[in-house]
């Protein structure tokens, strides 16, 4: 495709659009807009010879004489603007009146189709359906072609494919071209009747044989998506041009497309551009938005903002959904109109109550942020949800935030994943990567190394920074796979050449240990200035510590200290934890020992698993006041419970030996195999001997060698004699 503004897949979902919609629309007033001349029509259309229309005096004044025919035929040039006449709906709506009041089946329905769209008269469903069916009474083929469309739509009645059947079958069998068009289009969808594809075709192409410019249309969009027949562009264009020439504006459409994107035809975006125009002209608000794409794009035409938002607000207007998201949009960003959060939240909302998907996301965000609105995090969930539940991946994304975060709704990873789960399914790749932290860490869900992995590796291959620095992390670390700080090092360096900051700490980090890379304290300085240039809370901690180490840079412990501040003003129990760990790690100080254990209880009340660790550390040695085992071994638990793999081991060595808890081999094999199962080379060799002397466990020597060879795979020394000791095989 060479357009920006035609997705090929819509050719059927827009043909079944269409199928749901019925006739065309009444003509309207065309918009300030240019106006496509007679000449402008594209060359390939073929005009079919016509009976020249009736002076428009001598209508004029059999009409005013009271002849309805006269009168019908009238307000039809006054709505679309034809034969001599400008259009004028008020005058439309007046003929056509009088007409219907005469009794004229056929004026019945052109006026119920008027009630119906809204043209001329207010948009009024109910009185379309009572003119519909009084045209109905008096036995009008036609009149039960329009009742039919309503009962297939569901517009005005509830929606009944049997009855709609029945009045399309009477419909056609009185000679009434919509009401065979309408049979075609009960078998395409297998409504009323079993779906038939060969037989929608078969009734589409009864209407179009009698040259029927709505028959046309349908068989061409069977044809140009290969519904019930091999697709053929070729035959597509042909019938499109055919209706497009007696003013189909959905025909009209479509021939821009195939002229834009180039399909049965050269691609010719001026020709597309006339064709949009005549359909615009005529009310098809997808052809005015699609037009006014062109503009905005400079697609056959110098860009011009100005005229593109002509036609973007009059398909907003005139209630598409698509354009009333776009107009959204342009007042959210400024682009062409003026920024405004208020203008953007009214075209939202329009979109949104129409039941549009992408709308009602965008204002749960509007809701979610405060913005052109008052923040209200249940209305956020309410049209978050409303996005989410027909099917829509960023609204699925957003929805299981909420429930992550407990914003609007009680908080529930469970409840989170679900969503995450039905985003990812869609390749939402930020959605994966959401589902593949609760798997690996183990929190709403079971845990499940494999399938978060998976998940993981998904997202970073589809692009996403931030699951390829977690993926690089993983590696790095051995969390749910053998560790590999090669695979680590060419994930961070991809992610962080991408700016993403987690990945440039990463790459740090590797250069300062010289793993996977040559050690260099110069680019790990210059990774971590990246990262704290996007003030990355890690970045600040960790070039922090090389100001305090004198590492790459001259030891500085102010600027030091400056970085520690600002990293705590962030307030993440993250960033608390690590800081606390850098006082813990770099100073013995009595003063030092304090601020890590503040820090350590300010990210605990969070119930962060790390900083329950560290607290555990400090009660059980007595390094920041005195020696408490019993509160140190309530905190190990809680962190053990919650994931946290040293408090996991740890609690196995004192239950192994009886260090300030009851001695229990059995304990102490719990333990050290939840810490093996996330990985931990130690816990990995720890519980092979258990299972090799039998202690606390069955003796098993194949389980015993299982896993010396995980933790072997680490580069774990002990494990390595092991197996020399007891045989690899």
């Amino acid at each position: 495709m060479k357009s920006g503004t035609v997705n090929w897949r819509v050719l059927a979902l827009w043909g079944a659009l269409l199928v749901m919609t019925g006739a065309p629309a009444l003509a309207q007033d065309a918009p300030p807009a240019e106006e496509a001349a007679a000449g402008d029509v594209p060359e390939q259309e073929v005009v079919p010879e016509k009976p020249k229309p009736l002076r428009i005096e001598l209508l004029r004044s059999r009409a005013q004489a009271g002849d309805a025919p006269s009168q019908l035929e009238l307000g039809r040039r006054y709505a679309q603007g034809r034969d001599g006449v400008e259009q004028n709906l008020s005058e439309a709506v007046r003929w056509v009146r009088k007409a219907e009041e005469s009794g004229l089946p056929e004026a019945v329905v052109e006026l119920g189709r008027m009630y119906e769209h809204g043209r001329g008269v207010r948009h009024d469903v109910d009185q379309a359906v009572m003119l519909y069916r009084m045209a109905v009474r008096q036995g009008s083929a036609e009149g039960q072609a329009a009742l039919g469309r309503m009962y297939e739509t569901g517009v005005g009645v509830e929606r009944d494919g049997k009855r709609a059947l029945e009045l399309y079958q009477e419909s056609a069998d009185k000679g009434c071209l919509a009401g065979v068009v309408g049979m075609g289009r009960l078998y395409d969808q297998g409504l009323g009747v079993p779906e038939d594809l060969q037989e929608a075709v078969r009734w589409f192409r009864m209407a179009a044989d009698k040259n029927d410019a709505e028959g046309q249309y349908f068989l061409g969009l069977m044809y140009a998506s290969g519904r019930g027949m091999p697709a053929s562009d070729r035959n597509a264009i042909e019938l499109f041009s055919k209706a497009a020439a007696q003013s189909h504006d959905g025909a009209q459409l479509f021939m821009g497309m195939m002229n834009e994107s180039g399909r049965g035809t050269p691609t010719d975006l001026e020709q597309a551009r006339l064709w949009y125009l005549l359909a615009a002209q005529q009310g098809n608000t997808t052809a005015m938005f699609n037009l006014a794409m062109l503009y905005e794009k400079g697609l056959g035409v110098e860009p011009n903002m100005g005229e593109a938002l002509i036609w973007y607000r009059r398909a907003a207007d005139d209630g598409d959904v698509v354009a009333q998201f776009k107009m959204g949009s342009l007042h959210a960003r400024g682009q062409g109109v003026e920024r405004s959060d208020v203008q953007a939240v009214r075209w939202y909302r329009r979109a949104a109550e129409a039941g549009y998907a992408p709308a009602q996301y965008n204002l749960g965000l509007m809701y979610a942020h405060g913005q052109g609105v008052t923040r209200d995090a249940q209305q956020a969930v309410h049209w978050i949800r409303k996005s989410a539940e027909q099917n829509d991946a960023q609204g699925q994304f957003a929805l299981g935030e909420l429930y992550q975060s407990g914003t609007g709704v009680a908080q529930s990873e469970t409840e989170a994943l679900v969503w995450f789960e039905k985003s990812a399914a869609q390749d939402y790749a930020e959605a994966k990567l959401a589902a593949a932290k609760i798997y690996l860490t183990g929190s709403g869900a079971r845990r499940n190394f494999a399938k978060g992995v998976e998940l993981l590796q998904q997202a970073a291959e589809q692009g996403l920074p931030a699951a390829q620095a977690e993926l690089a992390r993983c590696y790095h670390e051995g969390i749910g796979m053998v560790r590999d700080d090669v695979q680590a090092r060419q994930w961070a360096s991809r992610a962080a050449q991408r700016n993403d900051p987690q990945a440039q700490v990463l790459m740090a980090r590797l250069y300062l240990d010289g793993v996977g890379v040559e050690h260099d304290d110069a680019q790990a300085l210059a990774w971590l200035r990246k990262a704290v240039e996007q003030e990355d809370v890690m970045g600040e901690i960790w070039l922090g510590r090389l100001y305090l180490e004198g590492r790459g840079v001259p030891r500085n412990e102010k600027q030091a200290d400056e970085l520690f501040r600002r990293a705590a003003t962030h307030g993440t129990p993250e960033a608390f934890t690590l800081l606390g760990e850098t006082y813990l790690g770099f100073s013995s100080l009595p003063d030092h020992m304090r601020r890590a254990q503040e820090l350590f209880q300010a990210a605990a009340q969070s119930e962060y698993p790390r900083a329950l660790y560290f607290l555990g550390q400090l009660a059980e040695t007595g390094k920041a006041g005195h020696v408490d085992a019993a509160r140190a071994r309530e905190l190990y638990l809680k962190a053990a419970e919650r994931g946290e793999v040293n408090a996991q081991f740890r609690l196995g060595e004192k239950f192994m030996i009886g260090d300030g808890v009851p001695l229990n081999y059995q304990q102490a094999v719990h333990f050290f195999g939840l810490a093996a199962d996330q990985g931990l080379a130690i816990a990995q060799r720890h519980l092979a001997q258990a299972y090799e002397i039998g202690k606390g466990v069955g003796a098993d020597i194949e389980e015993a060698r299982r896993l010396y060879r995980l933790a072997a795979e680490q580069g774990d020394r002990e494990s390595i004699n092991a197996l020399n000791r007891i045989g690899w095989q």
